[in-house]
């Protein structure tokens, strides 16, 4: 498993959810498609949340037969931090389990860049003065929150945000998250801060059609040719019965963004170019 792509699979996962607030478990049974095989367990701990908010163990002991050994990742969160922190820090712990080292080569420069430009919540103030842990930290912060409250879910809220009709607190109660966290997202630098986090491998690869059994597991994966609309692709692809089946649905990966359209939504899907 290459840990940087899965931490971008885990965000192009959730940025085309439009239900909020996704739940902890979301995340957990996402990773675990990613190939994360720990058992994780999660803890609440007598420590104060001024000194630390959450933590995570890992450790190893022998199974049932020889030779075998069950992974354990134990995250645990102060027990009197707030549930809507919780959420944040759990998932956080959760990235570190992925180890997004990618992120941390390729972005950690230009996330500290972008973050000089704007009042940050407490957490991710001081990129200059802490070392490589804290600031994998505070990276490992900015993925949760784009795990946690998905790109869409923003697009959607950011015309009634910027008119008044939502405020602040509202949104945060919608995706359940600390309102700072929530002004931190729905400002402008999140733009290019999401663009950060999911452009250099959006550069990467191609758009994916993924045929889908009625389980959500996988049949057949194919990869869209350069330049054409993967939703047209996967809508002739089923026009012309190339797909083995019996397809329940349809994964369209694209341009860092991932959804699951049904057969009738494929059928349906007219491109741009079409009246």
């Amino acid at each position: 498993m290459e840990s940087g792509v899965s931490v971008f699979k885990l965000i192009q996962k959730f940025a085309a959810r439009t239900v909020v607030p996704v739940e902890v478990d979301d995340v957990v049974d996402f990773i675990r498609r990613l190939g994360v095989r720990d058992e994780i367990y999660f803890w609440d701990a007598d420590i104060s949340p001024s000194v630390l908010q959450a933590a995570i163990t890992h450790w190893d002991y022998p199974a049932d037969g020889a030779g075998k050994v069950r992974t354990v990742a134990d995250i645990h969160t102060a027990r009197n931090l707030p549930l809507n922190d919780k959420r944040v820090a759990q998932v956080k712990e959760l990235l570190h389990i992925l180890d997004p080292e990618h992120f941390l080569v390729n972005t950690i420069e230009d996330v500290r860049a972008l973050m000089e430009k704007i009042v940050l919540p407490p957490d991710l103030v001081d990129w200059a003065n802490d070392g490589v842990h804290a600031n994998s930290d505070r990276a490992a912060i900015v993925h949760a929150l784009a795990v946690l409250f998905p790109w869409q879910t923003r697009q959607l809220l950011l015309d009634p945000f910027k008119a008044g009709k939502k405020t602040l607190d509202e949104i945060a109660d919608l995706v359940a998250l600390p309102a700072d966290y929530v002004q931190f997202v729905m400002s402008d630098i999140w733009v290019q801060l999401h663009e950060a986090m999911v452009g250099p491998q959006r550069m990467r690869w191609p758009a994916k059609v993924t045929t889908l059994e009625a389980d959500d597991s996988p049949i057949e994966v194919y990869s869209v040719p350069l330049g054409d609309d993967p939703y047209s692709y996967a809508r002739k692809m089923h026009e012309k019965n190339h797909m083995r089946g019996p397809i329940s649905s349809f994964r369209i990966e694209s341009g860092g963004v991932e959804r699951t359209l049904s057969i009738s939504e494929i059928t349906d899907y007219k491109s741009p170019t079409r009246s």
